[in-house]
């Protein structure tokens, strides 16, 4: 049995559609592959868009709590200690970046 593939770049979507099994997406320096049609990749990156907004503002809600949190105690000798360690905590967060969306025109 031989597999092969080939880059197919279309701006048919009709096209697309009935011609592909699955669509990778090269994005922000990443490749990620989607399983299916054209029409079933716009499925899946949109709940993962989702998720991602998600996680993104969970993240933004934690980081704003730590860092007030941190200002308190800073002032505080006794808990001076505990607000460095928490400021090296949120230093080492890798901080999850949405993409700007292409048809807004603001990358």
């Amino acid at each position: 049995m031989h597999l092969f593939g080939f880059i197919l770049v279309s701006h048919d979507k009709y096209f697309l559609d009935t011609v592909c099994q699955e669509i990778c997406e090269i994005s922000r320096g990443a490749l990620t592959c989607y399983t299916g049609n054209y029409d079933a990749y716009l499925v899946q990156k949109q709940a993962a868009t989702e998720l991602l907004e998600k996680k993104h503002t969970e993240q933004q809600k934690y980081i704003k709590k730590q860092t007030a949190t941190i200002e308190r105690f800073r002032a505080k000798a006794t808990k001076a200690s505990m607000a460095q360690s928490m400021i090296k905590a949120l230093e080492k967060i890798e901080v999850i970046e949405l993409e700007s969306d292409p048809k807004s025109g603001s990358r």
